[in-house]
């Protein structure tokens, strides 16, 4: 039944002007068609390793916006013919855009309907790359010419000819928008996080894209935090990266689990118990925890009143009767709203820390992904793996 799914979307995505054959051919699974995926194990199931892709894997890009990926068996001035599990398909030249070596942009089973190309051209609407939205809700769909701190200039072309100047005040300003970056290195990025991270969930958010498992509530802060950030570090450097695009979308993952954080920062030679956040240069992705989040601050509520409000409801319940009940219980409580405030102080620290990080990572992240800043990853030493396993027990017991 699944390859016969499998080959209807690929009479779709044919359009019907390619040639199909179906041959007998071994069965081969959709993990052996992954390629280019990180050495690291899913931190939410342990699937088998993946075997090596086929030497001659092969993503072919279809003019109706679709794509494919799969083994080329063969080649002529007329058409390319593809390997699947199921039999061979052949592709005539006059319907491929054009030919890129390895898996790009496709899902797992190696295809990408027509409908989503188009719906990823769709989804940016205005001319310009990075438009003006302002307080009232109006987008200015213009060149941004000059930056100043009270006011920035756009200029727009009209419809007839020539163009017309707009002075917009900083303070009318609420946000820029920036056209989400596809690209082949973007599809690429977007491939390995789906196969590494399958369980988490997507927001898009412009030229970023949060990938995490956090709830969405507290995703809302982070995306409120990065479209501030984005549009602060654009004005702010707009002399630098005026007539410059970057190289891929800004890729942001954000782990709930603190432990699970852990777990994957070790594998980039990180130490997560000290970096709450950073950004990956080759991966060209940002990975931190959810500081803001319903396990952390479980686990804050546990370090400051947990264990106190269980003393609590046993003392309560041995000095029942007591002469000097209504006293020690006056002084527990009293005791305990000092703790609650304690907690509330240290929630918002930490809710600062983590905006702080996420700002001064992606700081980071955007000067790289437009070229004005090149990035080295600091690891940990061969000599601190020791203590690096160290420290990974003793944050699991």
């Amino acid at each position: 039944m699944r390859a016969l799914l499998v080959l209807l979307c690929v009479i779709v995505l044919l359009g019907g002007g390619g040639a199909l054959y179906l041959r007998a051919h071994p069965k081969i699974t959709s993990l052996e068609r992954l390629s280019d995926l990180p050495e690291r194990r899913n931190l939410s199931t342990d699937p088998p390793a993946p075997t090596p892709p086929p030497q001659n894997q092969v993503t072919i890009y279809l003019k109706n916006g679709g794509a494919v990926t799969g083994e080329l068996v063969q080649e002529t001035p007329q058409e390319l013919t593809l390997r699947f599990d199921y039999g061979d398909v052949g592709f005539q030249r006059a319907e491929i855009e054009r030919v890129a070596s390895g898996k790009h942009g496709t899902d797992l089973g190696g295809m990408r309907m027509p409908w989503e190309g188009k719906a990823k051209q769709a989804e940016w609407s205005y001319r310009h790359d990075v438009v003006v939205k302002l307080m009232k809700g109006t987008v200015v769909d213009g060149d941004i010419t000059a930056v100043s701190p009270e006011a920035l200039t756009v200029t727009q072309a009209l419809p007839g000819g020539g163009t017309i100047e707009h002075t917009i005040q900083r303070a009318d300003v609420e946000e820029l928008l920036f056209r989400p970056v596809a690209n082949e290195r973007s599809a690429q990025i977007e491939q390995t996080l789906h196969t590494v991270f399958p369980q988490m969930r997507w927001f898009p958010e412009g030229m970023f894209t949060i990938v995490t498992d956090s709830t969405p509530p507290t995703v809302k802060q982070y995306r409120r935090t990065i479209r501030e950030l984005a549009t602060d570090w654009y004005l702010t450097f707009h002399p630098l990266v005026k007539g410059r695009s970057p190289m891929a979308q800004h890729y942001v993952v954000i782990f709930e689990d603190r432990n699970s954080y852990i777990e994957y920062a070790l594998t980039d030679g990180i130490p997560g118990w000290l970096a709450v956040g950073y950004f990956h240069p080759e991966d060209q992705v940002f990975y931190c925890f959810n500081m803001v989040g319903e396990r952390f601050s479980d686990l804050l509520y546990e370090v400051y009143l947990g264990q106190f409000r269980e003393a609590r409801d046993r003392v309560s319940t041995e000095i029942k009767g007591y002469r000097y009940e209504t006293f020690i219980e006056g002084q527990i409580s009293e005791f305990l709203q000092k703790l609650e405030t304690a907690h509330a102080m240290m929630r918002q620290t930490y809710q600062q820390l983590s905006a702080d990080t996420l700002r001064h990572e992606l700081t980071h992240a955007m000067f790289h992904n437009w070229r004005l800043q090149g990035i080295v990853l600091s690891k940990m030493s061969e000599a601190d793996q020791d203590e690096a396993k160290k420290k990974r027990q003793y944050l699991a017991a």
